[in-house]
């Protein structure tokens, strides 16, 4: 079986983590996978991407790629995407995000391409819509709802990472049940040496926040609470590590609630893992989450996690047995919880951290999401013949 995966590729996010983990497992099942890569017109790829492109011909995966505008659908991208198409004969074209969704949907529309085509959501327009209502399903239009309806039309099956989300795409009517399979991701994460504890703790009791410095994510829910938990527990602070747009209202933030001497903003780190191990406790206050693969990332490092009853945290989380889910922007509530696992910290971190990363070997395995992929591979290929 050939699956041609295809992507506008830009940065090394969720959806290239997918990649790295998901092809090479199904290559080792005898699938031949090929990459091909949306390019915005740029001279080179940077660091990360070109360490990414990397990893994929290392683990046998060819890796193509075609230049496209940035803001306009090219048609003559659109007659090279279908002429390499045609030219290898792919059972499955599988494309990632709003993007690549667009020009495959073209590619069947203009070429007639008959290879399956299979579509996968990793969120729902999360610049602005899932921003603005989570995974609630409010009235909303604008390009991106536009151009997932157009394109969903052409699709044979979508994959949707989450529960979430595929309630949100059946409630919007852009996809049929009966063409819509929820596949979790599955990881298989290396552990990876530590450095040293001070240079990671800042204090006794450490809250954790990793990820993008975007409104969505919530910052200010656990900042303006902060100096009201420090006075409760004692030697208290708040390691935010990621970088983004709103760094600078987050730094105002910590000023005006004057908790700046606490709350420690770390920018973009690769070494991430050295903050889950020397943290006691990691706070995913998004909305919604595609999936929140920093959950999993914690549970490998045996940091409990803490979050919103919302999508996609409470797919993964378990209350009081692999993690905290709060009642969505309950502050009192997520003041309460932080205290009282603060106050039997060492017996709950022990139950809560050896539960959470048997239920990440056990369920969100690369060996599960690659089984369930290829399973609905062999399903619409049967179909076809």
């Amino acid at each position: 079986m050939k699956v041609l995966f295809i992507q506008k590729i830009v940065a090394v996010s969720g959806s290239e983590q997918y990649y790295l983990q998901l092809l090479p497992k199904l290559q080792s099942e005898g699938v031949e996978c090929c990459f091909l890569g949306l390019l915005p017109s740029i001279d080179s790829l940077d660091e990360n991407l070109s360490e990414f492109v990397s990893d994929l011909k290392n683990n046998g995966v060819d890796v193509h790629f075609i230049k496209v505008p940035n803001r306009v659908i090219s048609i003559s991208a659109v007659i090279k995407l279908v002429k390499f198409i045609k030219k290898e004969d792919f059972d499955i074209v599988q494309s990632n995000l709003i993007h690549a969704d667009v020009y495959v949907a073209f590619a069947r529309l203009i070429g007639r391409v008959k290879s399956k085509l299979v579509s996968t959501y990793h969120s729902f327009d999360s610049k602005s819509y899932q921003r603005l209502f989570g995974f609630d399903n409010v009235e909303y239009r604008n390009l991106f709802y536009y151009m997932a309806c157009f394109s969903q039309r052409f699709f044979d099956h979508t994959i949707v990472i989450s529960d979430g989300l595929k309630h949100l795409l059946l409630q919007k009517g852009l996809q049929k049940p009966t063409r819509l399979t929820r596949i979790h991701y599955g990881f298989d994460f290396k552990t990876k040496k530590l450095g040293l504890e001070k240079t990671y703790r800042r204090s006794a009791n450490q809250l954790l926040m990793v990820g993008r410095l975007v409104p969505v994510k919530m910052h200010l829910a656990i900042i303006s609470i902060l100096r009201e938990l420090a006075s409760e527990i004692k030697d208290l602070s708040l390691v935010i590590v990621g970088d983004g747009p709103y760094r600078e209202a987050l730094e105002s933030a910590v000023l005006d609630y004057s908790v700046a001497d606490i709350v420690f903003f770390e920018g973009f780190r690769k070494n991430v893992h050295n903050y889950y191990a020397y943290s006691d406790l990691n706070l995913v206050l998004s909305k919604a989450e595609g999936f929140g693969v920093v959950i999993l990332e914690a549970f490998q490092y045996e940091c409990p996690v803490l979050a919103w009853d919302a999508p996609a945290m409470n797919e993964i989380i378990v209350h009081g047995k692999s993690g905290f889910l709060v009642e969505k922007y309950d502050l009192e509530k997520l003041r309460e919880t932080i205290v009282h696992y603060f106050s039997c910290k060492d017996d709950l971190k022990k139950i809560i951290s050896v539960n959470a990363k048997n239920r990440l070997h056990a369920y969100f395995s690369v060996d599960r999401m690659a089984d369930e992929t290829l399973s609905l591979y062999l399903s619409l290929s049967s179909c076809a013949k």
